[in-house]
């Protein structure tokens, strides 16, 4: 193998899971299993086990080992008429969610701008949590919605 080992190894792995031979939840076997499997080193292995679990095909748990990700990740595709629902049925999920907020305030200018109104005049805002299949989000360590 060469220099780019560990898309091999992301490959391999990626297509056990998609084929069902790796079944949600499932264990990885431990990395000195996986170089030998690969013929790679243990960077290799973690690069590869890193971006899968990046992609939310992986879970990573300290202590315990490396799972299969039992719950898949929604792809969300964000584009100038994105539509929580429509992206959500899509994927054959059931969109959800809650009202956390609704208030009126007076509009920022970039607000009154973008909405064609008077700066200072008034506008309503509602602050709503979706989720898909009853499933609230989770937050990446970065904080953004995986």
């Amino acid at each position: 193998m060469g220099r780019e080992n560990w898309k091999l190894i992301r490959d391999g792995i990626a297509c056990e899971i998609a084929s069902g031979a790796l079944a949600p939840g499932a264990q990885l076997p431990p990395e000195p299993a996986l170089c030998r499997r690969f013929s790679a080193g243990r960077h290799s292995v973690r690069r590869a086990v890193q971006t899968l679990a990046i992609e939310g095909k992986l879970v990573v748990v300290q202590g315990r080992g490396t799972f299969v990700e039992a719950i898949p990740r929604v792809q969300y595709a964000i584009g100038q008429r994105t539509r929580f629902r429509q992206n959500l049925l899509a994927q054959g999920l059931h969109p959800a969610g809650e009202q956390l907020a609704a208030d009126t305030l007076p509009a920022p200018a970039h607000v009154a701008l973008a909405l064609g109104l008077a700066e200072g005049g008034p506008v309503h805002r509602l602050l709503r949590r979706g989720y898909a299949d009853g499933v609230r989000p989770v937050l990446s360590p970065g904080g953004a919605v995986c």
